[in-house]
């Protein structure tokens, strides 16, 4: 696994060759071919699929969670990334390993994961950083969820959403 502050070693594509990527302690992003079996058996504790397939039998002993999100470059952001990515924060929080999974690792497991990162009280462009940091340069590819994670995940928009606290006023 890919550790945080080292970068992810790519192919001739810019892809990234580890299946399986530390982000934050704590959070980790993988691809659909790493098995929720083997993952469990590195030790996380909760694993979210958002590519949807269920492509593996679901592991013993950890919680599996399937909530699929589409990666088309138009399609809106659903609100339920909110919630799910404050969940993860929260199992984050409590000491437990967390894997966020997709098909390739990097465009919907990266958006949820950014997402936690700042429910975890990082900026939306450091949480940005962080899960490229992790996964290269092809990570949050898709402008939507960039603009999502940049525009919608300030401290103002998400406590006009319900999210957070608002930001103190500028004296």
């Amino acid at each position: 696994m890919t550790g945080r502050g080292s970068h992810p070693a790519l192919d001739a594509h810019a892809y990234p060759v580890d299946h399986l990527a530390e982000v934050a302690p704590g959070l980790a992003i993988a691809d659909d071919t790493v098995s929720p079996t083997a993952l469990r058996a590195d030790g996380f504790d909760a694993i979210y699929e958002v590519y949807g397939r269920g492509l593996h039998p679901p592991p013993t002993g950890a919680a599996y969670v399937v909530h699929r999100i589409d990666d088309l470059p138009w399609a809106a952001v659903p609100d339920s990334v909110d919630g799910l990515a404050n969940e993860i924060a929260g199992l984050v929080r409590a000491g437990r390993r967390v894997v966020i999974t997709c098909s390739t690792g990097l465009d919907r497991s990266g958006l949820v994961a950014a997402r936690a990162l700042i429910a975890l009280g990082h900026t939306p462009a450091d949480a940005i950083d962080l899960v490229r940091g992790a996964r290269g340069p092809r990570a949050l590819s898709n402008r939507a969820f960039v603009r999502y994670l940049l525009l919608d995940c300030t401290p103002r928009r998400l406590a006009e959403r319900g999210f957070g606290t608002p930001p103190e006023p500028e004296r």
